[in-house]
């Protein structure tokens, strides 16, 4: 470090307490004989003084101008505490020399916790320590920082206490280093190296691992490598030692297309797993999941090249534990992503499952499917040329070698048979013993659903979707619903083809297709419907070319209120169709307790017991009107036309003798001329007779209860008729009397009442 004598001489000269000057130039303070080697000798006389130099502000050092002459100038800055010299150019707080050894002991840092510290408060653009071996060519000095400690804390301890920052970042800037950018070693019997996150909250890892490497390779460039060369230790072990810690021991992912953990046993005379997993407790030993939609990405792979045992096998060895040796999840939706995928190239089996527990009720093979799509399993034969079944199902004991369940509350198919080939049946069932008298197929469901559903939706098909055969003694086909909540069907019926949905024939005496509900509640019988809007033919069509009836619709409940038949439309054609072809007979016939109480014949005439009760109030006829009908309304006074036959119109005169009745409102009857398929468009129901709501005005004075009413001068409106009184008789008009008025009116509501019509 150079000093400057010049300023040095200026500062002591004013501190006023020279003690020498000897002949050689020396300036000696505080002391008689100064140091001739010493330019300035500064001595305390009593042992406890210091020298103080001149003292400036980080300001007021800064605006100094100062040159390449003043190097040497020497001043304390009062704001950085700490002497700053100019070195011609700057100023500058370094007067380190190198290269430096330091030798401390214990006495050397009394009162003091650190050798050495540095604190910058300055801007983030400058760094505290930087130590850089420049040469890349000297191979002298191996490594540019070394730390050693002998004792048992740290050799290095790195603590970032800011709220955002790295405590250490290790790096290797030169793209041809092959070395590592950390490496631990240790010979003693503690870990080479150890990552500890102690902040509860954190959701950071303890060791991030990762390369930018594309290489590849037998042993492509990894995260994180671990390699044991001794005979008694793995070459990496992850353990969570917090019991209530949920996380993974391990946790591998990848956004590659390489596999996320590749476990390889290099030794062939090794006859240990590949991977072995350990569980304590009721979960998996191994849990694996894959995102891949790619085919045949597997979340678990094992290729066995050797000739020892399977290349995965999966075991629990706790009688106790009811969870599966192998569990397979997948959520994929592509034809090939499988949760379990067995493949045999050989001539052995592809899947093999076998279960000794000779009291268990559980099942050698379960598959489980709790997508929103899919099937539980797929049992294939993909060689066309194979002749045997896809599945082949074998029971010894009295059991079903096939049974089928959905819990309740499920939705769907139980079980389902699709056959695609151009011969063949999807489903065959046969009874092959002739004296076997159970069904040969019992569909049965405790559901709300139907217990079999049939459909052809080939459109070509005219064979019936239902086609039970049997040479046994029992039924050809069987269907119940025991439910008695159930209102679903026991046989349902559905075809888009040209043939039945349900056909039944036979040459006995019971019935073709029989269909009986035990139920206490609600549910029919037989429910026979067509779905396709299209379809002109009936949803069922009964005949028979015998002598009895085709069809015979009977309620044999005497409690029971509903109708033996039932027909409704939501379309606009009839409800109830009755055609009769034959050469004679009535289209219907309606009888009581046996006895005939209304026929309707062939031409159409209708002969009933008892009254006619209608829910009008008058008797009206249909007639032809001038002009539109769309221009009239409901109690219009009419009257003939003038201009064209059997046509009416509306009243405008007095005391009309044209009058002939009123637009009725709802009439109990109603007659008309026409044919029962003419249209009747421009015509409107004239009451005749009866109660009906008639239009009037006061143009003879407010109406009472039993007035005469006549036409008036208002279209279309009544009046109270005015007779004529002679010798003290009261004569009307002939011909002009509409009726008599059931209701007052004197001018307030609409100017409609009641009136018993009796044109006369």
């Amino acid at each position: 470090m150079q000093h400057s004598r010049i300023h040095l001489i200026l500062i002591f000269l004013a501190l006023s307490c020279l003690n020498a000057y000897s002949q050689n130039k020396t300036l000696g303070v505080g002391v008689a004989t100064p140091n001739p080697n010493a330019a300035l000798h500064v001595e305390s006389p009593t042992n406890n003084q210091g020298m103080i130099m001149p003292r400036l502000t980080t300001v007021q050092r800064t605006a100094m101008v100062l040159g390449a002459g003043d190097n040497g100038l020497m001043v304390y800055d009062t704001d950085l505490k700490g002497n700053y010299i100019w070195d011609g150019t700057a100023w500058s707080n370094a007067g380190l020399a190198l290269p430096a050894n330091v030798v401390l002991n214990t006495a050397n840092l009394a009162g003091a916790p650190e050798a050495l510290r540095i604190v910058y408060n300055g801007d983030d653009s400058k760094t505290l320590l930087n130590l850089d071996f420049a040469n890349a060519a000297n191979l002298n000095v191996s490594n540019p920082f070394v730390l050693t400690h002998r004792g048992q804390g740290s050799a290095m301890t790195l603590t970032q206490s800011g709220t955002l920052g790295t405590g250490g970042i290790f790096q290797l800037t030169n793209a041809a280093n092959p070395q590592q950018a950390v490496r631990g070693t240790t010979i003693g019997t503690g870990n080479a190296g150890r990552f500890v996150v102690n902040n509860a909250p954190s959701g950071g890892t303890a060791l991030v691992g990762t390369t930018n490497s594309d290489l590849g390779g037998v042993l492509p460039p990894v995260g994180v490598y671990g390699e044991a060369t001794g005979t008694g230790a793995s070459a990496g072990s992850f353990r969570i030692s917090n019991a209530s810690n949920p996380f993974s021991a391990l946790f591998a992912e990848t956004d590659g297309t390489g596999i996320a953990v590749n476990a390889n046993i290099l030794n062939a005379a090794s006859t240990s797993p590949v991977i072995y997993a350990n569980h304590a407790g009721n979960g998996f030993g191994v849990h694996a999941v894959a995102n891949t939609t790619a085919f045949g990405g597997s979340a678990v792979y094992g290729e066995q090249l050797g000739t020892g045992d399977a290349s995965g096998a999966f075991r629990i060895s706790n009688a106790g534990n009811g969870f599966a040796a192998l569990y397979g999840e997948t959520n994929g939706t592509s034809a090939g992503s499988s949760a379990v995928r067995g493949l045999n190239m050989g001539g052995g089996n592809g899947a093999y499952f076998r279960k000794d527990g000779a009291n268990a009720s559980t099942a050698a093979m379960w598959a489980d499917n709790f997508g929103t799509d899919g099937y539980g399993a797929i049992i294939q034969n993909i060689d066309p040329s194979n002749p045997t079944a896809a599945l082949l199902v074998e029971a010894v004991g009295p059991g079903a070698s096939i049974w089928v369940n959905k819990d309740p509350g499920e939705t769907g198919t139980s079980l389902e048979s699709r056959h695609s080939g151009t011969t063949g049946s999807a489903g065959t069932f046969e009874t092959f013993n002739a004296t076997n008298s159970a069904p040969t197929m019992d569909v049965r469901t405790d559901g709300t659903g139907a217990a079999a559903n049939f459909t052809v939706n080939n459109a070509a098909n005219n064979v019936s979707a239902i086609n039970g055969v049997t040479i046994g003694t029992g039924n050809g086909g069987y269907f119940e619903v025991n439910n008695a909540s159930n209102g679903s069907a026991g046989v349902f019926g559905t075809t888009n083809g040209t043939g039945a949905a349900v056909q039944g024939q036979t040459s006995t005496g019971f019935a073709a297709v029989y269909g009986g509900r035990d139920g206490a509640s609600n549910g029919n019988a037989g429910l026979f419907q067509i779905l396709n809007a299209g379809n002109t033919f009936p949803a069922l069509d009964a005949t028979t070319v015998g002598t009895g009836a085709a069809a015979n619709f009977s309620i044999n409940n005497n409690t029971s209120t509903a109708y033996a038949i039932s027909g409704t439309t939501d379309g606009t054609g009839t409800a109830l169709h009755a055609n009769h072809t034959g050469a004679s007979g009535s289209i219907a016939l309606f009888q009581s307790g046996g006895a005939n109480q209304v026929r309707i014949t062939k031409a159409g005439d209708i002969f009933h017991n008892g009254s006619l009760n209608a829910g009008g109030a008058d008797l009206a006829e249909r007639f032809d009107v001038e002009g539109k009908s769309s221009s009239y309304e409901p109690g219009d006074v009419l009257v003939i036309s003038e201009n064209t036959d059997r046509t009416v119109e509306k009243s405008s005169s007095p005391n009309s003798r044209k009058v002939v009745g009123v637009y009725a409102t709802k009439p109990g009857v109603l007659l008309t001329d026409k044919g029962i398929d003419d249209d009747l468009g421009n015509t409107v129901p004239m009451g005749v007779i009866g109660v009906i709501p008639t239009k009037v005005c006061l143009e003879n004075g407010p109406i009472k209860r039993g007035d005469l009413l006549v036409s008036s001068s208002v279209t279309g409106k009544a009046m109270k008729a005015i007779p004529a009184v002679i010798e003290g008789i009261e004569i009307y008009p002939q011909g002009a009397i509409i009726g008599k008025a059931l209701e007052n009116y004197d001018g307030t509501g609409k100017g409609l009442i009641n009136v018993l019509v009796n044109v006369k």
